[in-house]
């Protein structure tokens, strides 16, 4: 298996698996993470982060975990409450990569990211990142730059 060097030295293999409609259980994510696949991408709104905990079981420290946060826990208090759950789910007591799924134009960027901030200081999550972001409407929204 290939890897690559990231920010925060992180290295991360060049095939990962993602779980949005995956059906197959756990065995077959566990053997695909046998193989060096150590990249899993899930979701709470996939409905997946369950069959994620039971294969990375004895593993967690060789497997790198990006799951995310559905719009509607963007509020202060929800943020907190959806990472335990994702936590709970995934049978784990870190998070690598917190995404936020997609834009919540109602909810302030700021608040979500406070509390996602909070986690990491935490130790709950590693890294904070977003998905399906826009990244010119979200640097207008945050007052933030992206590299186009």
């Amino acid at each position: 298996m290939q890897y690559r060097s990231f920010a925060f030295q992180v290295q991360l293999p060049e095939v990962g698996l993602g779980t949005w409609k995956y059906a197959g259980g756990p065995r077959p994510l566990r053997h695909a993470l046998e193989l060096g696949a150590t990249l899993i991408d899930t979701a709470e709104s996939y409905d997946t982060e369950e069959i994620v905990g039971q294969a990375i079981q004895g593993i967690r420290h060789k497997v790198f975990i990006a799951t995310k946060i559905s719009p509607r826990h963007f509020r202060r208090r929800d943020v907190k409450t959806a990472a335990e759950a994702s936590l709970r789910r995934l049978k784990t007591d870190y998070i690598d990569l917190y995404q936020l799924h997609w834009p919540n134009l109602i909810v302030p960027l700021e608040e979500t990211m406070s509390a996602m901030e909070e986690l990491a200081d935490e130790g709950k999550i590693r890294l904070i990142g977003v998905s399906k972001f826009p990244g010119r409407r979200t640097a207008s929204r945050t007052g933030c730059s992206f590299p186009s």
